[in-house]
């Protein structure tokens, strides 16, 4: 981990933590089917935005789609009941839009990694 934000940060804690609930979850789940279980973030806040950085080891099986979007239906759930999963990434997509913000997915040689960006009210 490095996170480096103030004690106060200008952004709804159900907000930030419907971002890092869904996102940990995800990534979690993903790292413990690896051989290498590794999961690394980081989060910082300067000059008006937030930028968050999660990236952990993952099954080649869970990449549907190789390389990255900023389209989060490009890497759809693995799960098998799709009908009741999926939604934390939708979620997260929702916060996002109403901070303006702007996410990347990312899946390269057994590695997922979220970068996302947020513009806060102040610092």
């Amino acid at each position: 981990t490095d996170i480096r934000i103030p004690e106060e940060l200008h952004l709804n804690s159900f907000d930030l933590n419907v971002i890092l609930g869904n996102l940990l979850d995800n990534a979690v789940e993903s790292a413990i089917q690896t051989e290498e279980k590794k999961l690394e973030l980081r989060m910082r806040a300067e000059k008006g935005l937030l930028f968050l950085n999660i990236r952990n080891s993952c099954p080649e099986k869970q990449a549907e789609k190789k390389g990255s979007s900023r389209a989060f239906a490009a890497f759809p759930t693995t799960k098998a009941d799709r009908e009741n999963h999926g939604i934390g990434l939708k979620n997260v997509q929702a916060i996002l839009e109403k901070y303006h913000g702007d996410m990347e997915l990312t899946y390269e040689n057994g590695w997922f990694e979220a970068d996302i960006m947020l513009y806060l009210k102040e610092l």
